[in-house]
């Protein structure tokens, strides 16, 4: 168990400073109350290693099976560094929904994203220039989801922050 808590700790050490945001606008802080916010994940402005969706998506056909996954993921990681708190996911009739606009994904699963708060069709706040690394080894939908669970993380850490009562 030691072993594990000191890796899982290393891994967190290296890989924090690893994610960037660059500019916060609006107030994240009435999430605070809310226990459960639908959370999208839109690539339809991504530029996918130098490629949009479609054409990325001849360059690798498994990515059609393969993208529910990666979509799931980023909410995954998220709750597991908020402590659920609010409770990201699925959850299309809540009021606030946080759209990850995913900008670019390098040959690496290197995600470059901004999220935005979103209510009544209107937009609350915005967190441009999120940037999470990708992995190491494997195929390249392995690399996208490594990626998806580092920006997960790094969104996760950013709610934390943004919901915290100072």
């Amino acid at each position: 168990m030691k072993k594990l808590l000191t890796t899982f700790l290393l891994f967190v050490a290296f890989l924090v400073p690893s994610f960037a945001q660059r500019s916060v606008e609006g107030d994240f802080s009435v999430l605070r109350d809310a226990m459960r916010v639908n959370f999208t994940v839109d690539f339809s402005q991504a530029d996918i290693m130098g490629m949009n969706e479609e054409e990325f998506l001849e360059y690798e056909p498994r990515w059609a099976s393969e993208k529910p996954d990666i979509v799931a993921t980023f909410p995954v990681y998220a709750n597991a560094i908020t402590n659920n708190s609010p409770r990201l996911g699925n959850y299309r009739n809540e009021a606030y929904t946080l759209n990850l606009v995913v900008r670019a994904v390098d040959t690496r699963g290197g995600y470059d994203c901004d999220l935005f708060l979103l209510h009544g069709g209107r937009t609350l706040a915005s967190a441009t220039g999120f940037y999470a690394v990708g992995g190491i080894f494997g195929s390249k939908l392995n690399l996208f989801k490594d990626g998806s669970k580092h920006t997960g993380m790094a969104i996760g850490f950013f709610l934390r922050r943004q919901l915290s009562e100072d």
